[in-house]
């Protein structure tokens, strides 16, 4: 077993960190800090775990403004902090990250896992012209690429985690998938008279990851310390590549063998082409502002030029840190679709 660490986890109410808190506090001895804009959601959120006391005792709640170096800092060294978790993003992604970086620097911890994104890095200027090829200007892309090479300068060991494409984004479709069944005693659902998948991811595809499995190799990162991992980039996701094609035939046979053999279900997949992505970003501006509707506009453009997801070594160093193959995908699928429709 690994030493205790004291380790501060940032984003502990997101996606990842609903996933790693628990992990950290289960499975190891290493003592959480948690900041936060509302100790009183993120305690709810640990008290819903309903961890023995002396578990839940090793997460220490602070209610503070991660975006004030001086107080992340403080909190550093108040709990005497030797390793973080940086997992970030929004408009202003790039100087909050540098500037808690050198908070972490100021306050000498010893490790950092930072949350990055699926993309080859390299430190040869054609390796680095193809990189940013592929991200064009899709900001919250490139932030990651600009703090990946700051990395190295800094007087920590770090681990760099790439995450594909997060399976839950599948879930924002639900409402252009399936309608409530207001039938007594019935399923919750039925499929739409068109099911349709939202996210354009074109011809090439991308592969999927589970906040589960980016949480488990933020544990390994974390014991690890430095030692086998420092300096090093793991890719988290499928190594197969999900295109519009893969998608609907997934769906469409989750959706199937939900309601059994007779059904004739088919889902389809919004096209990747420059008039569905003029529509989708319009209705993204209402629903995430104008910015972020672009961007995301932007990015689906990258995906549907170059697709998204690991190599087989890239794979194979994945499967080497998690002890295991990442989550199936299909088999999510097949188990929403039944949570849905049965």
């Amino acid at each position: 077993m690994s030493s205790s660490h004291t380790v501060f986890v940032t984003a502990a109410s997101g996606h990842i960190g609903q996933e790693l808190v628990p992990l950290l506090l289960k499975t190891t001895t290493h003592k959480v800090i948690l900041p936060t804009s509302s100790a009183a959601k993120l305690d709810a959120q640990i008290a819903s775990l309903g961890l023995a006391s002396d578990v839940a005792s090793r997460a220490v709640i602070v209610e503070g403004d991660i975006k004030d170096p001086v107080w992340v800092q403080e909190q550093c060294q108040t709990h005497g902090v030797d390793t973080a978790f940086l997992c970030l993003t929004g408009s202003d992604e790039l100087f909050t990250t540098c500037t808690i970086l050198e908070a972490f620097k100021a306050a000498r911890i010893k490790h950092l896992v930072y949350l990055s994104a699926w993309f080859e890095q390299s430190n040869t200027v054609a390796g680095m012209s193809g990189t940013l090829d592929m991200w064009g200007i899709v900001a919250h892309g490139l932030v990651k690429v600009a703090i990946e090479l700051i990395l190295p300068t800094l007087p920590f060991t770090h681990t760099v985690l790439g995450p594909t494409l997060f399976t839950t984004n599948d879930l924002r479709a639900k409402p252009a998938l399936v309608v409530p069944n207001d039938a007594p005693g019935a399923a919750a659902f039925v499929p739409r008279a068109q099911p349709r998948l939202i996210e354009p991811l074109g011809n090439i595809g991308a592969s999927r990851v589970f906040p589960y499995d980016i949480a488990c190799a933020a544990v390994r990162c974390i014991d690890d310390a430095g030692e086998r991992y420092n300096k090093r980039k793991i890719v988290i996701g499928t190594l197969k590549s999900y295109n519009k094609a893969e998608m609907e035939r997934v769906w469409t046979a989750a959706f199937r063998a939900a309601l059994g053999g007779s059904s004739d279900v088919s889902v389809t997949m919004a096209e990747c082409d420059a008039a569905t992505l003029d529509r989708l970003e319009e209705l993204l501006r209402a629903a995430i502002g104008p910015g972020w509707a672009k961007e995301l506009r932007v990015m689906y453009d990258a995906i549907a030029e170059y697709g998204w997801g690991p190599n087989e070594t890239q794979y194979a160093e994945q499967v080497e840190l998690l002890g295991r193959e990442p989550m199936d995908y299909e088999a999510w699928v097949h188990e929403t679709a039944r949570s849905w429709l049965v």
